[in-house]
């Protein structure tokens, strides 16, 4: 006996949209921020910088905002062991 599932895109498309789960979005990359602490560049301090915005649903991004910033995460790696102390599993795009 088969069984049919119908997704109700509307109403997942509501709780994604929703100030809860935005608040969680958030949250996360507040924690992953903190985490982060204070990292050091040649020249000084690096801002770690937390950009929430809206696509389609509620994103955070959260920035080492110094233009060595990429070079820091090469070899330090802030980024992923904060992602990963906040509970965030990480991968590459579209996998």
């Amino acid at each position: 006996m088969s069984s049919k599932v119908r997704i109700n895109s509307a109403g997942i498309r509501a709780v994604l949209n929703s100030g809860k789960v935005r608040s969680a979005v958030n949250a996360r990359a507040q924690a992953m921020a903190s985490a982060i602490g204070s990292p050091m560049a040649h020249d000084g301090p690096v801002d770690v910088v937390v950009d929430s915005y809206t696509s389609d649903r509620p994103v955070a991004g959260v920035t080492l905002a110094h233009a060595a910033g990429i070079g820091l995460e090469a070899k330090y790696g802030y980024l992923t062991e904060a992602a990963a102390s906040a509970g965030l599993e990480l991968g590459r795009k579209g996998k």
